[in-house]
C-alpha cells in the first residue's frame, strides 16, 4: 500500500526537542536526547508541502505532521 496524504505515521528519533539556540551545550539546549522519543503524525500532500517548501522532492520526500498555521516536519 502506497502513502496518501492524511494516513497515519510514527517518527522516531534522537532529535531536537526544542529550537533553543541560547546555549552551545547540547544537553541543555534541547539539541537532542539520549531516549528515543516517537510521535504520531498525519501525511501531508506533495501539493501542500510544495507550497510551503518549494524545494523539497515528492519523490524522495516524505511531508507529516505540523498543524495549521505551523510548519511541518519534513
Amino acid at each position: 500500500r502506497s502513502i496518501r496524504p492524511f494516513d497515519r505515521a510514527t517518527v522516531s528519533g534522537w532529535g531536537k526537542t526544542s529550537n533553543s539556540f541560547e546555549t552551545t551545550d547540547y544537553s541543555r539546549s534541547g539539541a537532542a536526547t539520549p531516549i528515543l522519543r516517537d510521535l504520531e503524525v498525519y501525511i501531508r500532500s506533495d501539493d501542500e508541502c510544495k507550497a510551503e517548501l518549494p524545494e523539497i522532492h515528492p519523490g524522495v520526500h516524505i511531508c507529516a505532521g505540523g498543524s495549521l498555521g505551523k510548519r511541518k516536519l519534513f
